[in-house]
């Protein structure tokens, strides 16, 4: 199996170009620039943007590492380093390939890139990192325990498949909380049933409920695969099929990546 990487972020070199004040991404310990210098024998002036661009422009590149938004690269690729200077992504960045897969999240195709001309990717191919979910998310949303943990209060059918639910010992967003057993979860997975159509894309995923908006008609059903996705759902409580895209529905890769997207101010 392979080994796990460990991700945090530290404090930059002072003495490379760009704010002082910036948070670096540390690979084991190590600055990514310097797994990228000793890789390629060339030194790496790019940086993290973290801790000095504007705080929209930072909430974009926190998103796009935790693949909840999609990158303005021609390649689609995730933006990892930006200059110094500016952060433009024509001045050129240090991209990666990310993707989730059974409870791991996966750093592949490391190489440089500018956001103009469609064949400006240069691959580093020998260089890749892997690291478990949950420290990844927790190492950069700051939240303790990462996007799940232990089942605690939060029960459902994941909890009698021996499954982690999402969301179990987190602060939910405003306005929603878990269901407790006392709640009868169950009757939410039935009424999804009852209205999902066979063309609806949630009609042959198992799913449990795990959480609910008090205010609305929406539930959060984690998808039963044994993966990390979680599916919000809007409710008729019609009983009946309805024709899709009714109920509506929207799936995350991650619980966090739906919670940062529920905290969202509404317009």
């Amino acid at each position: 199996m392979r080994r796990l990487n460990l991700i945090s972020l530290g404090q930059g070199d002072p003495e490379t170009r760009g704010h002082w004040n910036r948070k670096e991404l540390l690979i084991d310990g190590v600055l990514l620039q310097e797994h990228l210098k000793r890789a390629t024998k060339a030194p790496v002036e790019l940086v993290s943007p973290l801790g000095w661009v504007g705080s929209d422009d930072e909430r974009h590149y926190l998103r796009q590492l935790l693949l909840m938004e999609k990158s303005e690269l021609p390649s689609g690729r995730q933006v990892l380093l930006v200059c110094p200077l500016c952060a433009s992504l024509g001045c050129g960045c240090i991209s990666a390939r990310i993707e989730v897969n059974e409870g791991r999240i996966y750093w592949s195709e490391i190489g440089y890139e500018n956001d103009y001309e469609a064949e400006s990717l240069i691959l580093y191919g020998f260089m890749s990192f892997a690291f478990d979910l949950n420290e990844y998310e927790a190492a950069l949303t700051g939240r303790p325990g990462g996007a799940r943990s232990h089942v605690g209060s939060v029960r459902g059918s994941a909890d009698e498949l021996g499954l982690r639910c999402a969301g179990a010992g987190m602060t939910w967003p405003n306005e929603w909380s878990p269901i407790g057993a006392a709640e009868g979860a169950g009757r939410f997975d039935a009424e999804l049933k009852r209205e999902l159509a066979r063309e609806h894309p949630l009609h042959d995923l198992r799913v449990a409920a795990i959480g609910r908006r008090f205010d609305r008609d929406e539930v959060l059903f984690q998808v039963l695969d044994g993966g990390t996705r979680v599916a919000e759902v809007h409710l008729t409580w019609s009983r009946k099929r309805e024709p899709p895209p009714w109920p509506l529905s929207r799936v995350y890769e991650t619980w966090t990546a739906w919670a940062m997207d529920a905290a969202e101010p509404e317009s």
